[in-house]
């Protein structure tokens, strides 16, 4: 009878002790649930999760300290061309309903941006035109907005110090977007649309859809889910350090492919967004700022003049009239490229212009948009094409 008392305390205390680790394992179970890709760069941007969603780094992007001081273990973007492609795939593709992206982040304040304090996280998209599906989904903030996709841009104020690791987090339920910094919750957000899939790339530390932007500092540990994290999955990651043992002892050498960009001849960038033909060879554009009159300040070149300098853009009037406008004239079958160059991000970013284009012969006016930012110049082609 001593003996069965015996052993059944010590298959008591057996549980007892192992109890905990089971708790642990589950916890291990859960956060790689839903895990679509996890990027460590422990000197190389190969993704570490089941679906080899591996990365291709283009321009001025190079490994670097992490935030254990571990050398290559992380990754720097300058904040100008750089950024990481990844090919799109089923997995990355998946998300309709619930997703979850986080980062351990630490931005730069040497970059044109840096007063808004852009962070682009990802982006599943390096197309232009914004739409239902372009992009699929993004992690995108600034200082005053949080972005998951296209429908999705909400008024938003973080907390963030240059030169200083974070762990960041966007979390969309189904029911309402949420931020975490540090896995405490500073921001909330209900929506309750679908996600809905495209077969573009995989953009990490770039958002091209409406005005390209490039993410500026140190960036790693980057985990993409097609489901919701929990609080506490967000605490788990936040707190965990398996990477502070040093894994590379050395930079390997990486060759970049060169990234070729079409320029003005000023410097900036130009991203051609849109091609209107007109039916007349005489026409006439006006032009006011798109939504919300901010202090959106600009100056247009047309077939290589500049033909408006440093104006500030204003809403719609009643009467267009009352709004600033330029007569142009055009060549049969000539492609003219019309480019807006911002000054400024006005109040609510981006600097964008609209334009109404009457060609006198068509029984309504062409409306095109024009999305621009400091150092990348939005365009459209405008072309007479003889009826």
């Amino acid at each position: 009878m001593k003996t069965f008392q015996y052993l059944l305390k010590t298959a008591f205390v057996f549980i007892l002790l192992l109890f905990p680790l089971a708790i642990l394992a589950q916890k291990s179970l859960n956060i790689t649930q839903g895990l679509m890709a996890h990027y460590q760069f422990n000197g190389d941007v190969e993704d570490e999760s089941p679906n080899q969603n591996h990365g291709k780094m283009m321009g001025g992007v190079s490994l670097c300290d992490d935030r254990f001081g571990n050398p290559c273990s992380a990754m720097s973007f300058n904040g100008e061309d750089g950024f990481i492609s990844v090919k799109s795939s089923q997995s990355l593709n998946s998300p309709s309903e619930g997703l979850s992206i986080s980062a351990w982040i630490k931005i730069s304040d040497n970059n044109k941006h840096s007063d808004l304090q852009w962070v682009s996280i990802c982006c599943k998209s390096n197309q232009q035109k914004e739409d239902d599906y372009n992009p699929h989904y993004r992690f995108q903030s600034t200082k005053v907005t949080m972005s998951l996709n296209t429908d999705f841009t909400e008024e938003f104020k973080h907390e963030i110090d240059f030169d200083r690791w974070y762990f960041y987090t966007l979390n969309y339920d189904g029911l309402s977007v949420k931020a975490y910094l540090n896995a405490r919750p500073i921001w909330e957000f209900n929506y309750s649309k679908r996600l809905y899939s495209n077969d573009l790339p995989l953009e990490i530390g770039r958002d091209v859809p409406g005005v390209t932007e490039y993410f500026a500092g140190n960036m790693d540990d980057v985990r993409i889910y097609n489901r919701p994290l929990k609080a506490s999955e967000i605490e788990t990651l936040y707190r965990d350090e398996s990477e502070k043992v040093q894994e590379v002892s050395y930079c390997p050498e990486i060759n970049l492919p060169k990234k070729e960009e079409k320029t003005a001849d000023n410097g900036d960038r130009i991203d051609l967004q849109e091609t209107v033909n007109v039916r007349s060879r005489q026409i006439t554009v006006y032009l006011y700022d798109h939504g919300k009159e901010d202090g959106d300040i600009i100056s247009v070149k047309f077939d290589n003049e500049w033909v408006l300098e440093k104006h500030t853009l204003e809403n719609k009037k009643n009467r267009l009239k009352r709004n600033k406008s330029i007569q142009l004239t055009l060549k049969p079958n000539k492609e003219y490229y019309l480019i807006s160059k911002a000054w400024n991000l006005g109040k609510v970013p981006p600097n964008t212009l609209t334009l109404e284009i009457y060609d006198g012969i068509s029984p309504k006016p062409q409306i095109a948009t024009i999305n621009s930012s400091v150092g990348s110049n939005g365009a459209i082609k405008i072309m007479y094409v003889p009826q």
